[in-house]
């Protein structure tokens, strides 16, 4: 009997010490202790960001808007990035995707979203559905035949616009 007991009491022992790291985890991860998968990216991200240097990045060719609806409804897909030299997320993100461009000879169209008059921004997000519903920057784009053909906002990591440069077949992927 006394056994049991001891077994007892040691497997509530063991079950109260699953429920409090288990509790322990939640509340660290809730309140960001614990990064998600979008936090990690993101850290990565700002990370990747500050070890690139100027050299190693291929400067974009900056665009007006009349430029983007020019791409947008040409014939042949570019690669747009909309972007605001300001914004945190933006300053964390150029450095990667030029470095792209360099490594892999994209070329890559700039459109400066600070430019934008208040009728110019209203024009592009009215230009397209997708930007009707879920316009922010930054937004790397791949437009042509007056479509978005492939589209990614925020911050990503190398290895996550690798992924989508594959995706649309802009880039090949490594073996």
């Amino acid at each position: 009997m006394k056994l049991k007991y001891k077994l007892l009491i040691l497997a509530v022992i063991v079950l109260l010490i699953i429920v409090l790291i288990g509790s322990a985890l939640v509340v660290k991860r809730e309140y960001g202790l614990i990064p998600n998968e979008k936090d990690q990216i993101i850290l990565n991200a700002t990370e990747e960001s500050k070890r690139i240097k100027d050299k190693e990045q291929k400067k974009p060719t900056e665009i007006t808007l009349n430029d983007y609806f020019n791409y947008y409804n040409g014939t042949d897909s570019k690669i747009v990035l909309v972007s605001s030299p300001k914004k945190k997320s933006c300053i964390i993100v150029e450095p990667i995707i030029f470095s792209i461009s360099q490594e892999y000879n994209l070329d890559i169209y700039y459109l400066n979203s600070d430019n934008f008059s208040a009728q110019d921004q209203n024009n592009f997000i009215n230009s397209n559905e997708y930007l009707q519903k879920h316009y922010d920057v930054p937004l790397l784009m791949i437009v042509g035949n007056q479509q978005i053909l492939g589209k990614t906002k925020g911050i990503k990591d190398k290895e996550t616009y690798l992924a989508f440069f594959q995706k649309y077949k802009i880039i090949k992927k490594e073996k």
